[in-house]
């Protein structure tokens, strides 16, 4: 859903607020679509949904909060909207109900990470943990 904040203040306000509810060494995991892969070079508001480049997500999060940032993953589940994704990633869409589907765009999200840079996936996933005090 936090895609679906669309100011950056407020995106800003949903972390700082999530931090403060969350326990010491408590996990938040969040998701948001990169900009580049949707065509935009930075921040950009369209329809209901907004988008960040890699730089601007990061900074966001590390310039408001004190969250520890543990883990990134890129999906490439929509491979670039402005390009047309690679045969067998359209193909292994249009079939996601069937059982070997899921598997199958694993596979390709795997092969795309491994060629792509993590700026141009289509969303991030990041770990976030909130640190503990010492003592």
């Amino acid at each position: 859903m936090f895609v679906h904040i669309l100011e950056l203040e407020h995106k800003t306000a949903a972390l700082k607020e999530t931090e403060r509810v969350l326990k010491e060494g408590g996990i938040f995991i969040l998701n948001h679509p990169m900009s580049k892969a949707f065509g935009f070079d930075e921040y950009r508001v369209e329809e209901y949904c907004s988008f960040l480049t890699l730089h601007e997500f990061i900074s966001l999060i590390t310039e408001n909060t004190n969250f520890e940032i543990t883990d990134i993953k890129p999906t490439y589940y929509h491979f670039r909207r402005t390009r047309m994704p690679f045969a067998l990633t359209r193909l292994t869409r249009g079939l996601i109900s069937l059982p070997f589907a899921p598997d199958m765009l694993l596979a390709t999200d795997y092969v795309h990470a491994r060629i792509l840079p993590l700026e141009q996936s289509d969303t991030v996933y990041v770990r976030l943990q909130k640190p503990t005090r010492p003592g």
